[in-house]
């Protein structure tokens, strides 16, 4: 199973990244510690945090994508923050057991379908985080007027994604607390709500964060 944004990228970061660095200001979470990425990409998120200093790892399977992280990474002075990898999301991570302060998932999870794929992936997760570790997740509602298009009011968490060309997986809080259980505490959640526009129409997306701590 090859998971990929290639087809909707950004050159900015995801609104997720601000609502963690927010998250993490409040908290009075050190930025000094490692950071996982799955499915790094070009690096529009994971610059943001190598600038405040934290260890950045990167997966993606995409080497051009890895090749311009790399690239960004070099010409702000970043490369001795930034750690890239390219392999399959839902292979094992080439980490040692609690090896991270934080695991940041933008909407990487939303395009797990296979539900082997993805018990396999947050197996890893919480096998690669340090205890009192941070999982920090990003994903859209099951009302983002994006994804409804798509799913055309079927009840099936499974869709089509024809901008990505991916099928993708509507998830709801439950989902998470239920894969995770007895080995993540939710904790922080939060709603934004913002209009994006995407291939020349308006959309009102609904963008969910969850923060989830190892024990």
């Amino acid at each position: 199973m090859r998971a990929n944004k290639k087809n909707f990228l950004s050159e900015n970061p995801s609104r997720a990244v601000e609502a963690f660095a927010d998250y993490a200001r409040k908290n009075n979470l050190s930025m000094e510690g490692s950071m996982l990425e799955t499915l790094c990409s070009n690096g529009a998120n994971g610059t943001v945090f190598a600038r405040m200093g934290i260890n950045f790892f990167g997966i993606d399977p995409n080497l051009d994508l890895l090749k311009n992280f790399q690239e960004k990474a070099v010409r702000e002075n970043l490369s001795a923050n930034v750690h890239l990898y390219n392999q399959e999301i839902t292979k094992p991570f080439p980490f040692e057991d609690s090896f991270f302060d934080y695991v940041l998932d933008i909407s990487t999870s939303e395009m797990l379908v296979n539900e082997a794929d993805f018990i396999s992936y947050a197996s890893e997760i919480t096998r690669v985080l340090k205890p009192n570790g941070r999982l920090m997740i990003s994903y859209f509602s099951q009302n983002d007027a994006l994804y409804k298009k798509f799913t055309n009011g079927d009840s099936s968490k499974i869709f089509f994604n024809k901008i990505t060309g991916q099928k993708m997986r509507i998830f709801t809080p439950p989902d998470f607390r239920e894969i995770y259980n007895l080995q993540l505490i939710p904790g922080f959640q939060t709603r934004i709500e913002y209009e994006e526009a995407i291939d020349g129409k308006k959309y009102n997306r609904e963008l969910f964060i969850m923060v989830m701590e190892k024990f």
